[in-house]
């Protein structure tokens, strides 16, 4: 519990450790799934990694084993969607008139319209923030989202800022852009590497042409995307 990112351990636990179990740390202390999601509610937002949205996502991911496997105790369960009904609640409150979040979401303090310097409030600070929450509500329950329009804003800002970032600016934000490709897509109920095979078949539908052979090619296309990504993932220090 007192790692420096303990929401990883976190989701480590909840996907590989047998649902029933307690055990006792090598520094002696006793662990449940209801005790680390007590962690990771106790300590202040934006506190964490990410301003506080690796927190949440943990959370969601608990909450979603817990579905298959029981994992949490009723109560912690219930305290557990609670605490995330807030946290959406605040990002309601706190989102940009363009869409976006920045650094210091949860004190729902005023963001200009251009990125600047002001800590928190880089363009990186704002695609961290933005990316994280879509991808952790489009993990979540439905009772837990926010009304449509937060979403489509949200999408469409990362959507425009993307198209518009230079290919310099994309390989200094790869990091945290992989968040918000991720984030994308589940809201569009694909992987990643299946975007482009979905945009060619979609174009192969509407002119009427060979579908099979356009199928053929976009997987080959996608697939050359995803090498692409791969190996630029790789010069990532």
């Amino acid at each position: 519990l007192n790692q420096a990112e303990y929401e990883w351990s976190a989701v480590t636990f909840a996907l590989f450790v047998a649902s029933d179990a307690q055990w006792v740390t090598v520094e002696g202390q006793r662990m449940s799934f209801d005790r680390i999601a007590g962690r990771l509610m106790r300590q202040e937002m934006p506190q964490g990694v990410c301003f506080g949205n690796h927190r949440l996502h943990a959370l969601v991911m608990l909450l979603r084993v817990d579905e298959q496997e029981p994992i949490l105790s009723p109560a912690s369960r219930q305290e557990v969607i609670e605490y995330l009904q807030g946290m959406t609640r605040r990002l309601v409150q706190t989102q940009h008139a363009q869409g976006f979040w920045h650094g210091n979401w949860p004190q729902a303090s005023e963001a200009v319209n251009e990125p600047n310097d002001g800590e928190g409030d880089l363009l990186a600070d704002r695609i961290i923030a933005t990316g994280h929450a879509l991808e952790w509500w489009a993990l979540a329950p439905s009772e837990l989202h926010p009304p449509r329009h937060v979403l489509a804003s949200a999408g469409q800002w990362l959507a425009r800022t993307i198209e518009e970032m230079s290919a310099e600016e994309v390989q200094a934000n790869y990091t945290f852009l992989t968040h918000a490709g991720r984030a994308l897509a589940l809201w569009r109920g694909v992987r990643p590497a299946e975007i482009q095979l979905r945009i060619d078949t979609d174009a192969a539908r509407r002119t009427g042409s060979d579908t099979a052979a356009m199928e053929k090619a976009g997987v080959k296309h996608g697939l050359q995307v995803s090498a692409k990504a791969f190996r630029e993932a790789q010069t990532i220090e």
